[in-house]
């Protein structure tokens, strides 16, 4: 397995998997120096701790981290996506893999 091998989780898990590599989508609410916060489609904020600069300041991104016990992802990648991105729709297609993993068997470990 690569060491970028994660799961996508929503906002609400992201403490569940403490220490383990995840994927979230959020829309930037908030940057200050190096942390990002990010906003789902519930409001739920997630503290992104970026490695340097944020390399982004608006909009939905994804970012692939490690998740903190605090709920917080230290940043180690960063995708943007274009405008109108839909955070509901994401939500229930990262709910749907969840409940039907025999479908969808690419977890991190």
């Amino acid at each position: 397995m690569s060491s970028t091998a994660s799961t996508r989780v929503v906002a609400s898990q992201v403490a569940e998997y403490a220490g383990k590599h995840v994927r979230v989508v959020g829309a930037v609410a908030a940057i200050d120096d190096k942390v990002v916060t990010l906003k789902d489609e519930q409001g739920t904020a997630i503290r992104v701790m970026c490695s340097g600069a944020p390399r982004f300041n608006t909009g939905t991104v994804e970012v692939i981290g490690t998740a903190g016990d605090d709920g917080s992802v230290a940043e180690m990648f960063t995708t943007q996506f274009a405008d109108g991105f839909d955070l509901g729709m994401y939500r229930e297609a990262v709910m749907q893999t969840q409940r039907f993993q025999n479908l969808y068997p690419i977890q991190a470990a």
